[in-house]
This record gives C-alpha cells, sequence and structure tokens, in this order.
C-alpha cells in the first residue's frame, strides 16, 4: 500500500487497518528507519488505530524521523494524545516535514 517512496518520505495513501496492523515494528525498525512516514487515514479512528499510531510514531522518533497522519476531518480528533501530529492535506504533511529537517539540521550544526 505503499503509494510513493522519495526523498526519503514513504507515503501510504488509505491503508485499511489490517494492512496498519501488519506493518509491525520490527519491520518499520528494519525497512523504514531512515524515512519520515505520512500516513493518510480516511476511514474510523479507534482506540486500537492510536495506539498503533503511537508506537510507530515513537519508533520513528528515536530514529529522529516523524510521522504525519493526515486526516480530512479534523474535528474527529479531540482527546487524542498531543504527541500525534494530524494535518488535513498531504502537502501540508510535507510542509511539516520539511520544517522538521530544517529543524534537525540546524539542531546538528548547534
Amino acid at each position: 500500500m505503499i503509494i510513493e517512496q522519495k526523498n526519503k518520505i514513504i507515503y501510504f495513501k488509505n491503508p485499511n487497518f489490517n494492512f496498519i496492523k501488519s506493518l509491525d515494528l520490527i519491520s518499520l525498525k528494519k525497512k523504514y528507519n531512515n524515512y519520515d512516514v505520512i500516513l493518510e487515514i480516511n476511514y474510523s479512528i479507534t482506540s486500537d488505530l492510536i495506539r498503533i499510531i503511537f508506537n510507530w510514531n515513537e519508533v520513528l522518533q528515536k530514529n529522529n524521523r516523524v510521522l504525519i497522519n493526515v486526516v480530512q476531518s479534523m474535528n474527529k480528533l479531540s482527546g487524542i494524545n498531543e504527541s500525534l501530529i494530524f494535518v488535513p492535506t498531504y502537502h501540508e504533511a510535507i510542509d511539516f516535514i520539511e520544517l522538521e529537517r530544517i529543524n534537525r539540521d540546524l539542531s546538528f550544526n548547534l
């Protein structure tokens, strides 16, 4: 379900829950530890999904990478862990990743 894999960004567009669940943390660590990840979600966000996304986020953060979740209906996100990043469009996700990369570069150069 990978739509795009370029510029060290992996974009998962509309993966179903079973796909997200099957991409376990071990494969995430091995295959994608040098990539920032965009995950587009166009279905109901459940507590199980949030738990998986939170775990992905922790793995990526340990490698100075970011997980951006694209959710068009932002009003359904109240009460969700604030460490997770949600944006309404793919282009905003790309912009966020670029800003994160600038911050990482500046941090390494200080």
